[in-house]
Order: structure tokens, then sequence, then C-alpha cells
């Protein structure tokens, strides 16, 4: 997962997504598939060192 000052391409059409629950909030690039960690600093301290060595890639992507 990419930062949220990541640019992913040329014509960005973002769409809101959770990876695996509710806390763990994501922006999915309808264009490229590219998704970006959308969290609070803790919240990705959290991410990074108890749930992404367990993360199997799957995002769940919100339609409005």
């Amino acid at each position: 997962m990419k930062n949220k000052n990541y640019k992913c391409c040329n014509k960005q059409k973002l769409k809101p997504a959770y990876i695996w629950f509710w806390p763990f909030k994501a922006k999915y690039c309808e264009n490229c598939g590219e998704v970006m960690s959308n969290n609070s600093l803790i919240i990705e301290f959290i991410w990074i060192y108890f749930i992404w060595p367990f993360w199997d890639g799957k995002i769940k992507v919100i339609l409005k």
C-alpha cells in the first residue's frame, strides 16, 4: 500500500475501500488498480507492525 500523497496515475478515479475490516481505510484507483492507505498515524503503525505480515491482499471497495 502506498501513502496518502502518492499519485498512482494521470487520471485518478478513487473509491473508498476497507482492508479486512473497518478501522483500516484505503483508497482504490479504478483506472490502475492501485491501493493507497488512508489511515491516521496510530492506525498506520498498527497496520504495519501487526496486520501487514498476515494480510492476504484483499480489499473491499465501497460503491456509491
